[in-house]
């Protein structure tokens, strides 16, 4: 908020570093498949809860393959499942191995396409694993960690009211949800040292533009 209420206590939480992960780990398989690297990401709205984790995946699908596409389309639809279906289809025409879905319900129709397709799908929010063996993981905000947040700051007396504050992957507020046993135990190890590097600050997410 911009001029947010003397007594109201604002909480964000910030998904990109766990996208970039996401982003990353997309385009590393990506690589090996034949032809151009592409991934895809079917947003709803073109608003910044959205766009934080389209720009975390770019930057992270270009940290594993600086030539990689990334192709976003956005629905202007967070329920209706043909549209996404329908973009990510596109994508997928235009070569993407990868579909992650920042659009809510709308977004399951993509990734039922990217599994249709016989690609790799993101999910987001919570843990869409059980959507299908296609999914490669989720990109997670963990609201537990806001709660937990306000309730030792009320606890200890410095709850600060009349602002806003960002919870980062570095406060447990984002994260990777289960991962595709299908990906290699190397990649997953390169995973977790990146994350490390997110959690304690020697690496930051520098936002890149899509194509």
């Amino acid at each position: 908020m911009k001029n947010p209420p003397p007594n109201v206590s604002g909480l964000l939480l910030q998904a990109r570093e766990a996208a970039f992960l996401a982003g990353w780990l997309a385009a590393k398989l990506e690589q090996r498949r034949p032809g151009p690297d592409v991934v895809g990401v079917v947003g709803g709205f073109e608003v910044p809860p959205v766009t934080d984790f389209v720009d975390g995946f770019a930057a992270g699908a270009r940290r594993a393959s600086p030539r990689v596409k990334v192709l976003v389309d956005y629905s202007d639809d967070f329920v209706d499942r043909t549209k996404c279906a329908a973009l990510a289809r596109r994508q997928i025409a235009r070569g993407a191995g990868a579909v992650f879905n920042v659009a809510g319900g709308c977004g399951l129709g993509a990734m039922r396409a990217a599994g249709d397709a016989g690609i790799w799908a993101v999910g987001v929010d919570s843990d869409q694993s059980f959507l299908g063996p296609h999914v490669l993981t989720s990109v997670l905000k963990r609201y537990e960690a806001g709660f937990e947040d306000v309730f030792n700051r009320i606890k200890t007396g410095k709850l600060r009211t009349g602002r806003d504050t960002i919870l980062t992957i570095r406060d447990g507020a984002a994260g990777l949800g289960r991962i595709s046993p299908r990906v290699p135990r190397p990649l997953i190890m390169q995973l977790h040292r990146l994350e490390r590097q997110l959690t304690t600050g020697s690496l930051r997410v520098s936002v890149v533009s899509s194509d």
